[in-house]
Order: C-alpha cells, then structure tokens, then sequence
C-alpha cells in the first residue's frame, strides 16, 4: 500500500510494476513479516518529517531503526539520504545533523554490543527446550556468536550473482544516476551519494550469507531511489517526471533476468492463464483454513 501511494503522488507505476512483475515482487511478498518492510515505513515516515523540515525527529527515527536492526544503515539511512539530496539539498550541517547519529549508534552497536557470549545462546537453548519452544532454525543462531568486524568475514556472492545481478543492477544505478543528474542539477559529489545509496544493500553481502535478499534490496533500492528522483522532478515542476528511456530498458532487461532463492524452497508461481484462473479460489480457500477464535 505505501509503494502505491508513493508511486501515486510521484506518478512512478512503470517503475512499480517492473518491480512486481520481476522476481523482487514475488520476493517482496514471500518476506512479509520480515523486519526489511518494517524500516520501508521507518523510511518513508522519516522522509515526512524531513519534508515539513523536522531535522531532529528525522534523525531520531532514524536511530530508532538502527536500534530495530543495524542493517537500516545500508538500506533507511541511504534512501532518506537519497530524499535529502535530491529534494532538500541541505547544506553540510543539516547532513551531519541527520546522518551523524544513526551511523554512530550504528559504530556502538557493532564494536560493543553485536555479538553474543556462547553461555548465553547455551542458556537460551536450555531455556527454549524447558518450555516446549520448538527451535527450526537452529543453524540461525550462530550469527549471534560472530562480531560484525570479525575476521572471518569473506564475500557472500557467488561469481554467478556477481556477472548475473550485482553487476546489471550496478550498471541499472549509474543509468538511473546519469538519466537524474542534469535534470536535477546534482554537482558530482551529490552524483556519486546517490550511487553509493542505489547499491548500498548490495554491501550486506560482505557479512551475512542471505544474498538472495540482498539482490533483492538492493533491486529495490534503485527502484526507491528512482520513484525519490520521480517525486522530486514533479516538484521542481517538470511535466515528464519518469527517469529516461535508457533507464526503463535497463529496468526491464535488469527486472525481467533477475534471478532469486526463496526461502525453504519455495518458488512463485508459474505465470499461466490455468494459474490466472486458479488464483481466486486459491485465495478464498486460504482465507476459510485462516484460524478463528471460538
């Protein structure tokens, strides 16, 4: 519902449904629940608040997301950056104002407070079992046991995914870059911020080994950013808002090969007129298994 608003008021559907039609929209569905979508709405609140010029509560929703999950500062903190350069072209106070807290709690939090000891996932494990809690995921658990600057570090990405999604949706950032510059009259540091937050997510990789999802942020970033950019050309009065052709062919191409691992082995379904028809009954079927109170 937000992505729709948002693509609304910035007259931004092609960008939209590129994004559902490819395999980042079945994704984006599959991880309902997951706290990714959560810091979406932190995002587009902290934009709100930017727009009607409320700095501090902006930058404290900002830290307020950090403290939700770390990962805001490669995914929230870029696309509010995003939103700044583009529309708000603060000067270097009104920046350090808003980016300065959140990146330090995020420095706290990494160098002092992210790993766990081993007694107490030991004790957690104890715990759990006394009381009947099934544990699925057990393997999950030892991401809490790993510092976030620890040694062992290596990059995630398979050379598949490096030639097949990380590379085309680098590429599908510098065209969404280059097709906003001038319009926008972005000097070349504002040029290379707005790269650097398109493929931020991309730079999850380095650390946890979920790169599926990080494709698919990082797909969605671009995505974000571009709708930003859309919005931010209505309001500084241009008719045609929409990026360039050179973008949407690079959004296709990218969108229509995008390639993804869901979770436990799920996969969407198969686009077919029997799955078109099929998909009603599917739905009311799933609402009446829905558990019901007595």
């Amino acid at each position: 519902a937000l992505f729709v608003y948002i693509a609304i008021k910035s007259r931004s559907f092609f960008a939209l449904i590129v994004l559902f039609c490819s395999a980042a929209g079945g994704y984006l569905f599959h991880e309902v629940g997951y706290v990714d979508q959560l810091l979406w709405i932190f995002a587009a609140m902290a934009i709100g608040l930017l727009e009607r010029n409320y700095l501090f509560l902006a930058a404290l929703l900002l830290c307020l997301s950090v403290l939700i999950h770390e990962m805001s500062v490669f995914t929230i903190v870029p696309i509010v950056l995003a939103y700044a350069v583009v529309r708000k072209k603060l000067d270097g106070i009104a920046y350090a104002k808003l980016l300065i807290p959140p990146v330090a709690l995020f420095l706290v939090i990494s160098l002092f407070f992210q790993a766990v000891s081993f007694d107490t996932i030991k004790l957690y494990f104890e715990n759990a079992m006394n009381c009947g809690s099934p544990i699925v995921r057990k393997e999950y658990f030892k991401h809490y046991l790993q510092p976030f600057r620890s040694e062992s570090n290596v990059v995630y990405y398979s050379w598949q995914q490096f030639y097949m999604a990380i590379l085309p949706i680098i590429v599908l950032a510098c065209t969404l870059v280059l097709a906003i510059r001038k319009r926008l009259g972005l000097l070349r540091l504002q040029t290379l911020l707005i790269l650097a937050c398109c493929i931020s997510p991309l730079s999850l990789g380095l650390f946890v080994a979920d790169t599926s999802r990080w494709i698919f942020l990082g797909f969605a970033q671009v995505v974000i950013v571009s709708i930003i950019a859309s919005w931010a050309l209505r309001r500084n009065g241009f008719r045609n808002t929409f990026p360039g052709i050179p973008f949407a062919i690079a959004l296709v191409l990218v969108g229509g090969l995008l390639q993804l691992t869901y979770f436990d082995h799920f996969s969407p379904r198969t686009l077919s007129p029997d799955n078109l028809r099929a998909f009603p009954n599917y739905v009311v079927e799933q609402l009446f298994n829905l558990p019901r109170p007595l």
